[in-house]
């Protein structure tokens, strides 16, 4: 039940999946150009974290069904350091919960269905260049 009250939000609206916790500056990069990264690249600095969660239910009467909402989460950390003005992420995590389940119908045999909850989080990077005419 705890599981389901956290999902349902991101169900219903997607930027409620997502947040942002640090120093906010005027956006220089696109969802799509946030980088990822293992350490912080030279010349840039750390302006918060930022969290997304994405989740998906399937099922399917053939076999076990594919279910992988990490990109989804990930595209949310990258839009939400996007917004705060980061370029790159770094030290990205990612956990995932994982539920299946599978029971016999007489029409169309077993079914089984899958629900993945994943979070990921990341530290969000801004290069010191974008910062130095600021007053």
């Amino acid at each position: 039940m705890r599981r389901l009250l956290t999902v349902l939000p991101c169900l219903l609206f997607a930027t409620a999946c997502s947040s942002y916790e640090g120093e906010i500056y005027p956006q220089v990069a696109k969802t799509r150009e946030v980088r990822m990264e293992q350490t912080m690249p030279a010349g840039y600095r750390s302006i918060g974290v930022a969290s997304g969660q994405a989740s998906c239910c399937e099922t399917s009467t053939f076999s076990e069904p594919d279910c992988s909402p990490e990109h989804r989460a990930l595209r949310r950390v990258r839009r939400a350091a996007a917004r705060a003005g980061g370029e790159a992420l770094v030290d990205v995590w990612c956990h995932s919960e994982v539920s299946r389940d599978e029971w016999y119908d007489d029409e169309d045999g077993w079914t089984y269905e899958v629900s993945v909850f994943t979070d990921c989080q990341a530290e969000v990077a801004r290069a010191w260049s974008h910062d130095a005419n600021r007053d």
